[in-house]
């Protein structure tokens, strides 16, 4: 019998299970169901909770220097973190980035995060205003985000919203990410109008949305 980490009573109708990002069960149930409803729900769904379970807990141990700092996602590409005596500002080679010698995780957080925003201007604004235009869309602003939740946000005053923390997907990625925003300059919503719009622009937009749901662990980072 697979043990929840968390039983969460609403008072929603119906019985939800959900996976979280370190592979846990998390169940929403009715307040006053019983519990046995809920033990015989979870025995049923057993092998989709291991199956999901197991594809998260593999994720995170392959990344777990990701995780850790000791490597970073840059475009889409592993860098490995290198800490080297006398560098004033991070440089990136062909397989590492070298930054300077650091005290603290928190040290390197900081310096790690610092270079990533100071590419936004260069390689992240410019794409998204190439791809605005090429969409004929207008926007009130792009804002740069700091969130450990979302991607990207398109508000209904047509103001986009970006996570910095989008340089560390691929290109492509990136590009899936962008384009999703715009559409919702036109739809602000996902009905089939919206992803009709999305589709338009990338025809593979389902795989690039897969992809993005399975780099979710990446946000919560910084």
């Amino acid at each position: 019998m697979i043990e929840p980490k968390e039983i969460i009573r609403t008072n929603r109708k119906s019985l939800s299970l959900t996976i979280n990002e370190q592979g846990e069960l998390i169940v929403h149930a009715p307040k006053y169901m019983p519990m046995y409803e809920i033990l015989n729900f979870i025995e049923k769904k057993e092998d989709w909770i291991t199956k999901k379970s197991e594809s998260i807990k593999s994720l995170l141990t392959k990344n777990k220097n990701i995780l850790e700092y000791n490597e970073i996602f840059f475009l889409g590409k592993r860098y490995k973190v290198v800490e080297t005596k006398g560098i004033d500002e991070p440089y990136i080679t062909k397989e590492s980035i070298l930054i300077d010698v650091c005290k603290t995780k928190t040290k390197k957080q900081k310096i790690l995060r610092d270079w990533y925003i100071q590419n936004i201007d260069n390689i992240l604004m410019p794409r998204v205003q190439q791809l605005i235009e090429f969409m004929k869309q207008k926007t009130k602003s792009i804002k740069i985000i700091n969130s450990k939740a979302k991607w990207g946000m398109c508000d209904n005053k047509k103001n986009l919203y970006y996570n910095w923390k989008l340089l560390m997907l691929s290109p492509e990625i990136i590009d899936y990410v962008i384009i999703h925003e715009i559409a919702h300059l036109i739809e602000l919503n996902h009905s089939k109008k919206f992803w009709q719009i999305v589709g338009a622009v990338l025809p593979n937009y389902k795989h690039y949305k897969e992809v993005t749901n399975k780099c979710g662990f990446l946000i919560k980072l910084y």
